[in-house]
């Protein structure tokens, strides 16, 4: 996920971040980075003053880039008052965005100023629509913390004009978020680099030395090294010492590794069983599947159910690929299985094939009034 600040303090930053493009995803795919990497994009003014203070893309991979950056505009707008809607963007993402088999999801924020203090029900609404049981005011540094439990998130910082608002500016932002996410840049064109090196790190691809040596192979200069140097530096001493949180769903990952297993294998009505259950999963609202039909690692209806030795029950597959790297539970990582033979749970099994085959009836979700965002 990419926040570009498009306000016109940024000057060109956002062109040539929009330019470097085709590069970030090229070398996040030919390093190897990340796996199956998907972007959204997203363009962030002042709530205040401007007509689109937020500008969001679905998320796409590799060509489909090309169709979806073009639809943001560079309004070029601001309020000229050392803030502008960053919280209203973390509220989006936070609230509105839906990740269904993320593994290590990010977020890049570029920005130049702090955040309003608050985002008021007023504001939401207005841009996103109507939300149900929404307070009066929401308090950003929390909007914030909620935010990493969610993505891997950081800010690209350029420097505002003023050191004293800078030196204030940069504190807001230091005590939601962390020194160590803050990475200060002064170049424009150092901004891509710079997101590739966290990824690097972050998925422990990379250490900062490592991803030095990527860039002196892409025959960077010395001076764009540099600054990519001390904007990483904090973080890496700060990833290597395990003083940062990583976000990182191991279940998703297990979950993509199952899939394939199932959708590579031979026997057709086991992959289209599987299916149906994908798809009833996503139609029903939650708490309408009981917890026992669900499997805890994957966070879907059973196929095939066995029970463990801590008495719980989970997705065979899933299970098997847990245990290749793990000895304890999944759901009590301090508990250790004291048998790995798996049971199969034959009457949890009819239970479930029985709920698919006559399942209740899915709730009509509630439509809620269009707001002013701009989503593509």
């Amino acid at each position: 996920m990419i926040a570009l600040d498009v306000t016109g303090s940024m000057g060109d930053w956002a062109k040539i971040i929009y330019d470097k493009m085709p590069m970030l995803y090229g070398q996040i795919m030919m390093q190897k980075y990340l796996d199956d990497p998907s972007v959204s994009f997203c363009a962030i003014g002042d709530a205040l003053k401007d007509k689109s203070p937020l500008q969001v893309s679905s998320f796409a991979k590799g060509k489909e880039i090309d169709t979806v950056l073009p639809k943001i505009f560079l309004e070029g707008g601001g309020g000229h008052n050392q803030k502008e809607s960053y919280e209203l963007a973390a509220y989006f993402y936070d609230n509105f965005c839906l990740l269904e088999s993320d593994v290590m999801p990010f977020m890049f924020i570029t920005g130049d100023e702090g955040f309003f203090p608050s985002l008021e029900k007023s504001t939401i609404t207005s841009f996103l629509g109507s939300v149900e049981g929404l307070e009066k005011t929401q308090n950003s540094s929390k909007i914030f913390w909620e935010l990493q439990k969610k993505f891997n998130l950081f800010l690209l910082k350029k420097e505002y004009s003023d050191p004293d608002d800078e030196l204030e500016i940069y504190t807001q932002w230091a005590a939601a978020i962390g020194k160590e996410r803050i990475l200060t840049i002064k170049k424009p064109k150092s901004c891509v680099d710079t997101i590739l090196g966290a990824i690097a790190i972050t998925s422990g691809k990379r250490d900062l030395d490592g991803y030095m040596n990527d860039l002196r192979e892409r025959d960077q200069n010395e001076e764009r090294m540099k600054e990519v140097y001390e904007a990483l530096k904090l973080y890496d001493t700060k990833v290597k010492t395990k003083e940062v949180k990583i976000v990182y769903n191991k279940s998703n990952e297990i979950k993509d590794e199952v899939l394939k297993i199932i959708a590579e294998g031979e026997d057709r009505e086991k992959v289209k069983y599987y299916d149906e259950l994908r798809a009833l999963n996503r139609k029903m609202r939650k708490g309408q599947i009981p917890e026992k039909f669900m499997c805890p690692i994957m966070k879907e209806l059973f196929m095939e159910p066995v029970t463990a030795s801590d008495g719980r029950d989970y997705e065979r597959k899933a299970l098997e690929i847990w245990l290749k790297n793990n000895k304890t539970s999944p759901v009590d990582e301090s508990r250790e299985l004291s048998d790995t033979t798996l049971k199969g749970n034959i009457p949890l099994r009819k239970e479930v094939r029985a709920f698919v085959e006559n399942p209740p009836k899915a709730e009509e979700k509630k439509k809620e009034k269009d707001g002013g965002c701009l989503i593509f």
